[in-house]
């Protein structure tokens, strides 16, 4: 997604923002980055990303096909940051459901993410199972209000729009504070 800004708006903002009319929170919020890589150059991520904007993001998604290079990338991110917890999703909720029939959905998450204050999950589809039945882009925007969230999801974009999950789809002005990683093929 491009973002035009006007020289005039962009002085008015900062202007606000110098006088504190204006948290500059709110105007970073408004903006979602995209970057493109070819999964033939994963290793070469870390040249890419803006740091800064990689620690603070409240959502980072790593979008690509089937074998793409996905669950790869999260491993280098964490190894790359060191700022938190790899977790297999979809292993670990299938277990906390296994294990206990009765436990409440957002338990199960609760107690699968602890007290991390910054979550690396690959394998999200597993929410769209029919016995779970969520969306995962909604489900990780809710955990992304108490914390970081870098994830795995099998899907492609398309005119600012994120296609998963075969049949739905998601508009990329509504992730705020967000890095979409698209991993394309070749």
């Amino acid at each position: 997604m491009k973002l035009k800004i006007s020289i005039k708006f962009l002085k008015v903002m900062l202007k606000l923002i110098f006088q504190k009319k204006l948290n500059y929170s709110w105007m970073r919020a408004m903006i979602t980055k995209i970057y493109e890589i070819n999964n033939q150059n994963l290793d070469n991520i870390w040249i890419s990303l803006e740091s800064e904007y990689f620690i603070k993001a409240k959502i980072v998604l790593i979008v690509g096909s089937a074998g793409s290079g996905k669950s790869k990338l999260l491993r280098t991110l964490l190894e790359i940051y060191r700022d938190g917890i790899l977790i297999n999703f979809g292993l670990e909720l299938s277990k906390k459901l296994i294990e206990n029939k009765n436990i409440d959905f957002y338990d199960a998450v609760n107690e699968i993410l602890g007290d991390y204050i910054k979550v690396y999950l690959d394998n999200v589809e597993i929410l769209s199972d029919p016995y779970i039945n969520k969306d995962p882009i909604g489900e990780l925007l809710n955990i992304a209000k108490t914390r970081q969230v870098v994830a795995t999801l099998t899907g492609e974009i398309n005119k600012d729009i994120l296609y998963y999950l075969r049949d739905r789809r998601f508009p990329i002005k509504d992730l705020k504070d967000s890095i979409i990683i698209n991993i394309k093929e070749g």
